[in-house]
């Protein structure tokens, strides 16, 4: 199937987080074989609502105090005639960091937050192409 994929965010100065989240799910939809296109097939917008950044300078000065990452987006999926397949938000928080079990710390980072925004949008994509969606 072909898709194209438009990443934009409504956060301020964000748009280096949109570009993070535009490439991780180029990269994850190539390995499931998508063909991505500058327009045509299917379209899949992203707008950033949320962002919570941690990483960096704040995880180093901070540690753990600095707490997780998040992300919420809102996702719109369109047909190749520009028809509302389906319109969903997703969200990522970093994850904790184990040392030993039982014992957590948030060192994560914003990326990881990205990433799993990321893997719940392809959740939705992959469910509707297997039961929904044109070939």
């Amino acid at each position: 199937m072909t898709i194209s994929v438009d990443v934009q965010t409504k956060v301020y100065d964000s748009e280096k987080e949109a570009q993070i989240l535009k490439n991780i799910l180029i990269s994850k939809l190539k390995k499931e074989n998508w063909v991505l296109v500058e327009r045509g097939g299917l379209n899949l917008l992203v707008v950033i609502t949320h962002l919570k950044r941690v990483g960096g300078l704040k995880r180093f000065v901070m540690g753990f105090l600095g707490g997780r990452a998040s992300v919420k987006a809102e996702v719109t999926l369109k047909d190749i005639n520009n028809k509302l397949i389906n319109q969903f938000s997703v969200g990522g928080e970093s994850a904790p960091f184990e040392i030993i079990p039982l014992i957590t710390i948030p060192f994560t980072t914003t990326r990881q937050a990205l990433k799993k925004s990321a893997k719940e949008v392809l959740k939705v994509i992959g469910y509707l192409s297997n039961e929904r969606l044109p070939p």
